[in-house]
């Protein structure tokens, strides 16, 4: 099996990444939404929380990077990460799988990551990494007489690259799906983002959580705007603020609700105990 070549132009752009994470001091994608000419949807948008922009490849990766960002021991993400080229050469020629290149010129192509997450470990007070691939279910897996079967050989190669990588480099490696970014997870987050950054004490904060449970204890088939009502009146706060209120304890986990359905103001809850 013949190893593909790196061109010089290769090397340019991996040069001119470097140069422009070094300047700036922030994360840049290797590959970003305007270098993508195929069919689909992507996604350039301001990130909140990590207050720079942010490129996103399909609708899949866009609910994933929802999914993650907001999950309160996520720090930080890195999307369209670059893998070291000569790495991952050497890994696919070690695993004896063909490394992803342009066919007609055998020339090597870098491989990416799509999202690498540096998460805070609650007990430990550790930061660590976590790398995270993006695959559609039906790009990995098909139905064979009932029973799910691995298929595409090709794309589990690449993954197994992937995740040989970062072995290697100590960072533990995840496939995540649409069935674990879901639509409507995505939905709910992008209503509870609205008020990320809402002005609300500690103490406000945690009075809001205990009525908000106690108002679903004793009825947990009322809508979502009965339960804030409920707190408004007791909290002596507008109901504006109280949704506020509630879509930040839902946005950070500090009020634990199903999110596997789409939430809306005139829809009831689950609270997860």
């Amino acid at each position: 099996m013949k190893l593909p070549t790196i061109t010089d132009t290769t090397i340019k752009k991996i040069t001119a990444w470097k140069a422009l994470v070094n300047a700036g001091g922030t994360h840049q994608p290797f590959v970003r939404v305007s270098d993508v000419r195929k069919m689909g949807r992507r996604f350039l948008f301001f990130c909140p929380k990590q207050k720079r922009p942010v490129h996103l490849l399909s609708g899949g990766e866009y609910r994933a990077y929802q999914m993650l960002i907001w999950l309160p021991s996520t720090l930080k993400i890195n999307e369209q990460t670059p893998l070291d080229l000569n790495q991952t050469l050497k890994i696919s020629a070690e695993l004896g799988f063909l490394h992803p290149r342009d066919w007609k010129e055998n020339t090597a192509h870098v491989m990416s990551t799509d999202f690498l997450v540096t998460a805070l470990n609650r007990e430990t007070k550790q930061a660590h990494k976590v790398a995270y691939s993006f695959k559609y279910s039906n790009q990995l897996y098909r139905l064979n007489n009932g029973e799910l079967e691995r298929h595409k050989l090709r794309t589990w190669q690449k993954l197994a690259i992937e995740a040989e990588y970062w072995r290697q480099r100590g960072v533990e490696y995840r496939i995540i799906t649409e069935k674990d970014a879901t639509k409507h997870l995505c939905i709910n987050l992008d209503w509870f983002k609205t008020e990320y950054d809402v002005n609300v004490s500690e103490a406000e904060l945690k009075d809001f959580c205990f009525l908000f449970i106690e108002s679903w204890k004793s009825n947990n088939k009322l809508r979502i705007e009965h339960h804030l009502n409920f707190i408004r009146g007791r909290l002596n706060i507008s109901f504006k603020h109280a949704q506020s209120i509630f879509k930040y304890a839902a946005l950070y986990r500090v009020l634990p609700l199903d999110l596997s359905t789409r939430l809306m103001l005139n829809t009831p809850v689950k609270v997860v105990l």
